[in-house]
């Protein structure tokens, strides 16, 4: 079942969210004091030499040469984060993805996306796995273990995961891959975290990983609000931070389940690929592939002087944040994104520099789609539909949209 939808972004009031895209894959803890370089960076290899050998043993693998681990301080890191925003994110893809996001209301009008980042991630970043060079990277002014209530083994085990990881996956392919794909980038960030997030409460616990705690009640059960960016009251930066950890988790739990000793290289064999797949486990079991939903008929018919911002897709995921930051769809929002096949849109600005978005999704059944049409009416009740009387006079409009009537 198939549903259209375009919007026009006009002069709604901005609201108070945020988003914050993880370049590359980091695990981030709170930072403050000071500690002598020389003597880190030697209990740091140390650490490596010990924690690598342990968590590969933890994910049935043979003990693999330990990655390089290095330091940084604060503007190192502003310098390496900028360099790295634009690599994986040219031609001011950032920007345009905020204008993008705009258009349904999870991003506000004007949304600074690349500096709010910076700042985020040099005010809060701990540790990080650099998949360019190879190497696990240290921030020189990690607090001391006594005022982390955090040991250095236990965070390093998660990057290490992450160093472990790219062996096998070529992360610099990956996000390539990701720059048209949200959904996909997301079901890989799931994976990678799910993982490494498993790996590291097992090495912490001393336990394998088949009797770890549930993840995804322990990463939703308030552990984690210690930490400052999930207290800026903001839903969509939450989610996007905690999920990956929470719900790819809990999908590596039910893998490891069905495959009780198995190494978890056999997994990155046959990863999910959509955000779908990682919140229902069955999808992944069944194959559950998106149905294409392609845009380039409109393309056909798109009014003069309309520009392409972005391009890219709405997984489950996506949607499921739409409805969670929209009062009226909040307490639903997770049951009415199920039901997900497929979303792609395309955001356009037009010659007076108006933002519209046009979205084709596909649904599981005909009661999905209708459910979804209804739910988004309510969610996105500010915000203005294009006319369609206005769009039929364009030629060739009429019979882009029979298939939706």
């Amino acid at each position: 079942m198939l549903f259209l939808v375009v919007l026009s972004r006009l002069n709604a009031q901005p609201m108070k969210r945020m988003l914050w895209i993880l370049p590359g894959f980091l695990v981030f803890t709170v930072t403050c004091g000071q500690q002598s370089v020389s003597t880190l960076r030697d209990a740091l290899k140390g650490h490596v030499d010990t924690v690598f050998p342990a968590i590969c043993r933890l994910m049935h693998t043979e003990p693999e040469i330990p990655p390089e681990i290095t330091t940084m301080d604060r503007d190192g890191l502003i310098a390496f984060l900028k360099a790295g925003l634009t690599s994986d994110y040219p031609d001011n893809e950032l920007t345009r993805r905020s204008k993008a996001l705009s258009t349904i209301g999870i991003l506000p009008d004007g949304f600074d996306l690349e500096q709010q980042l910076i700042e985020l991630l040099t005010q809060q970043a701990g540790g990080l796995y650099d998949f360019r060079e190879k190497k696990v990277i240290w921030m020189e002014d990690l607090a001391g273990e006594d005022r982390r209530g955090i040991n250095d083994k236990m965070v390093l085990s998660h990057e290490l995961t992450h160093a472990f990881q790219d062996r096998y996956l070529d992360f610099s392919s990956r996000a390539k891959e990701f720059s048209g794909n949200m959904d996909a980038e997301y079901a890989f960030r799931a994976l990678i975290e799910g993982m490494a997030s498993l790996v590291m409460m097992a090495y912490a616990s001393g336990i394998p990983l088949s009797a770890a705690p549930d993840l995804k009640e322990f990463w939703r059960s308030g552990y984690y609000r210690g930490v400052r960016p999930y207290e800026t009251g903001n839903d969509y930066l939450r989610e996007y931070l905690i999920s990956p950890y929470a719900e790819g988790g809990s999908f590596l739990q039910s893998w490891i389940k069905d495959h009780p000793g198995t190494s978890l290289r056999a997994l990155f064999l046959n990863p999910p690929q959509t955000s779908e797949q990682v919140l229902h486990y069955e999808k992944y079991l069944g194959q559950d592939k998106p149905v294409p939903v392609p845009l380039d008929s409109f393309l056909q018919v798109v009014p003069g002087g309309w520009q392409i911002c972005f391009q890219n897709t709405l997984g489950e995921f996506d949607l499921w944040q739409l409805f969670q930051t929209h009062g009226s769809t909040r307490d639903q929002a997770a049951s009415l994104a199920a039901g997900w096949d497929g979303c792609d849109f395309i955001c356009f600005e037009t010659h007076d520099k108006q933002l519209v978005l046009v979205a084709k999704s596909a649904w599981d059944t005909s009661g999905d789609a209708n459910e979804f049409r209804e739910a988004l009416a309510n969610a996105l009740a500010r915000y203005p539909a294009v006319p369609r009387e206005t769009l039929r006079n364009y030629r060739g409009w009429n019979e882009f949209t029979e298939e939706f009537d």
